[in-house]
């Protein structure tokens, strides 16, 4: 037996080093994927759609605001003028009038052109306003917060105030205007006319307010 045991182990070591082979050492670090690796690809695909998706915010959020400006806003106002500018059958009183058979002129401001148009402007905008919801809709998935209660009780407002002009206000609009009455139902319509501003008015309070927002 070698009286210096630990010089045979070195020596050992040198020759089988230099013979090539492996000796026990620490395993190098796996080489980190380039972006031009297969395994970057997931990688690169999360950053670019954590870029892309606050411009898709900005953009529906966009819409959104300016089809309820435009839309929303000019067909409540169109509905809350109408009763004012719709005609009223008026009773031909004795007299002149009554000989030559011609009815008295209108009274007030009420002008039956202005209120066609104000018609046309409650119903064709109200169509075109179905971009504020359905904007509305994709924004909130977007942003994960369909299930917080302020866009719940948004969408519950929207679909009752769309179905009262659907079939409440624009009905009794065509109503006034191909045969016109007396002045009580236009007071109703004003009636509904203001309930439907009333629901477009909690809706706005309420995308600003976002009671059980989350964040």
């Amino acid at each position: 037996m070698s009286p210096f045991p630990h010089r045979r182990t070195l020596l050992g070591a040198t020759l089988a080093g230099a013979a090539g082979t492996p000796t026990p050492a620490t395993a190098a670090p796996a080489p980190s994927p380039t972006p031009s690796s297969p395994r970057a690809w997931p990688i690169r695909a999360n950053l670019k759609l954590e870029e892309e998706l606050p411009m898709l915010e900005a953009v529906l959020l966009s819409i959104h605001v300016l089809t309820a400006i435009v839309f929303i806003g000019g067909s409540a106002v169109a509905t809350s003028l109408f009763p004012r500018y719709a005609p009223v059958a008026t009773a031909v009183p004795a007299g002149p009038s009554a000989l030559t058979g011609s009815a008295p002129p209108e009274s007030g401001e009420r002008n039956v052109a202005v209120a066609a148009a104000l018609h046309r402007i409650s119903r064709g905008y109200a169509v075109i306003a179905l971009i504020v919801p359905l904007a509305g809709i994709v924004l909130a998935s977007v942003q994960g917060r369909m299930g917080e209660i302020w866009i719940t009780v948004s969408m519950v407002l929207t679909a009752g105030a769309a179905v009262l002009l659907a079939t409440q206000i624009v009905p009794r609009q065509r109503a006034a205007l191909s045969a016109p009455g007396e002045a009580a139902p236009l007071r109703r319509l004003s009636m509904l006319a203001g309930l439907y501003n009333l629901a477009w008015a909690v809706v706005v309070v309420l995308m600003i307010a976002r009671p059980g927002a989350q964040g």
